[in-house]
């Protein structure tokens, strides 16, 4: 499979976590000083550790780097701010952030590991940047959703 990317941003009190662009963890309230992770001049250490859950995996870091200061601008994340999910009917509505110009697809999972259900593609971004689609999905057979930029 391809590599994750992972971008995590730090701000004291203030923590992000991207994965592959998409923001997974959102202003998570973190301050490092508070919690004895930053010596007297403000340095900390940065590294990884992973864990498999007593069963064997292999776990690579093949690049890294490490940038110090305010994060880099960048695109505003992809982020759903509101959905409908109907189980009995197979209805599904959802509404998101989105970038003019960009086109969407909403894919489905019944493990979060193989998102290769599209249950609707080619939806382009909304006037405005934010962005409201409907579809359907067979029930029973699907329980996770998400938005991908295409």
């Amino acid at each position: 499979a391809a590599p994750y990317q992972v971008r995590i941003t730090y701000l004291p009190g203030d923590l992000d976590i991207y994965v592959n662009g998409v923001l997974v963890i959102d202003s998570l309230a973190v301050d490092l000083g508070v919690i004895g992770a930053i010596d007297g001049q403000g340095t900390a250490y940065t590294g990884f550790t992973s864990r498999s859950g007593g069963a064997y995996e292999s776990h690579d870091v093949t690049k890294w780097s490490l940038v110090s200061g305010p994060p880099a601008s960048a695109a505003t994340p992809l982020k759903i701010t509101a959905y409908s999910i109907a189980p009995a009917t197979g209805a599904l509505s959802m509404t998101w952030n989105s970038t003019t110009g960009k086109t969407y697809r909403i894919t489905a999972s019944a493990d979060l590991a193989a998102w290769t259900t599209s249950l609707k593609t080619g939806i382009a971004a909304a006037a405005g940047g934010t962005t409201t689609a409907t579809t359907t999905f067979v029930p029973g057979a699907v329980k996770f959703f998400r938005i991908e930029e295409e």
